[in-house]
């Protein structure tokens, strides 16, 4: 009996249910049935009732973040920046030759990912690079930007290949053309069961709220009630709504349900339709030019409306007119809401939305042939490898 191979893992967080990001990496290793699943994390990121309920093809491993004999990080300060790739470069070899891996995966997200990429370039083992969001642009501080930027320019280039969610991302990084960079879809749960329009005229948003969430729920809330609507919210951040929901009596807001599985199922036996607000402008979400929002490919696999919104040029924005939505809110926000309610109201319109989100649940956005993809990049990339 053939030994299985060995994917190696390394993030800052345990691949789980519930945690935007990591989900998607969760739904593909437990596809990997045949492999050996290593997830290598910082020790204060061990979480016993995640690991729990790991099949038993998953093991953890762990690293220290310090030593007491190694100098402080200051990630605005390029020799310690530099000294620390060094120290951590070394932590990650010695589990390396441990579990000998065929292949290792990590997303830019972290000086973790930037470590991975030199070592992997280094004792030649393949390695896949994700890319979900700008990672440069997660810190305040102008001089750990360009550091940054510049390692992530770095662990691009020395990546066997990279997956990103949009072109505009690696472009950001790298302004030259990357033969090894692929766009590549976060992989959906799917959803597999009933949809059935909600008997309430219920719109229903799930995620995190930000300060243009709670813009454009304040504007559009007043149309809802209107024409007797209710705004149902789902999120984890429960206190940024107490304001909203003092004001607005066609508001409810739900605690975020433990699985995405669940959260499917609520939403497919209440929701009327479905919002997806990534902003209206750049102001409203800088993020929207560089990713995309993997909710919405969650939600094409529901036969439910979905109403979305996007910054006119960002790549959502472009992915939904090339695709005709028919549910696309803009500005100004009462006058488009309004439209929208009323094509809810035509069923040569609503079915139109039904088909696209179809097609695409069925094609690009088909969990099957997503990871179907993957696994055939990992092959490649072993391959190349092999043969070099």
């Amino acid at each position: 009996m053939n030994k299985p191979k060995k994917l190696l893992f390394i993030h800052d967080r345990l691949p789980a249910e519930g945690i935007s990001g990591m989900v998607i990496f969760l739904r593909h290793f437990k596809r990997l049935r045949n492999w050996e699943i290593h997830l290598l994390i910082p020790e204060n990121s061990f979480n016993v009732d995640v690991v729990s309920k790991y099949p038993k093809n998953f093991f953890v491993h762990t690293f220290k973040l310090r030593q007491s004999w190694w100098p402080p990080f200051r990630e605005n300060n390029a020799l310690l920046v530099k000294i620390r790739l060094y120290l951590m470069r070394q932590s990650f070899e010695k589990v390396v030759k441990d579990v000998k891996p065929d292949v290792a995966i990590s997303v830019l997200y972290h000086f973790y990912s930037v470590a991975l990429a030199q070592l992997c370039a280094k004792i030649k083992l393949p390695s896949i690079l994700f890319l979900h969001d700008r990672w440069d642009n997660k810190t305040a501080d102008k001089s750990a930007q360009q550091i940054r930027f510049q390692y992530g320019a770095e662990a691009i280039s020395k990546s066997s290949y990279v997956l990103s969610v949009t072109e505009h991302l690696v472009e950001h990084y790298v302004k030259d053309s990357v033969s090894n960079c692929e766009i590549f879809p976060p992989i959906p749960e799917g959803y597999h069961g009933i949809s059935e329009k909600g008997a309430k005229q219920t719109i229903v948003y799930a995620g995190s709220v930000n300060q243009y969430h709670i813009q454009l729920f304040d504007q559009i809330l007043k149309v809802l009630a209107l024409k007797n609507y209710t705004l149902l919210v789902i999120t984890n951040e429960l206190a940024k709504l107490n304001t909203l929901t003092k004001t607005h009596k066609n508001l409810i807001a739900k605690q975020a349900l433990p699985s995405n599985t669940e959260a499917m199922g609520f939403i497919a036996d209440n929701a009327s339709a479905i919002l997806v607000n990534y902003g209206l402008s750049e102001a409203d979400n800088p993020d929207a030019f560089y990713s995309f929002p993997s909710k919405f490919i969650e939600f094409v696999h529901l036969n439910i409306p979905i109403i979305a919104s996007a910054p006119k040029d960002s790549p959502f924005h472009s992915f939904l007119t090339d695709h005709n939505w028919p549910f696309m809110l803009g500005e100004p926000t009462a006058e488009s809401m309004t439209k929208q309610l009323e094509n809810l109201n035509n069923l040569m319109i609503v079915d139109q939305c039904f088909g696209i989100q179809r097609q695409l649940a069925a094609g690009i956005f088909n969990p099957d042939k997503i990871q179907e993809r993957l696994e055939s990049i990992i092959n490649q990339a072993i391959k190349t490898i092999d043969s070099e």
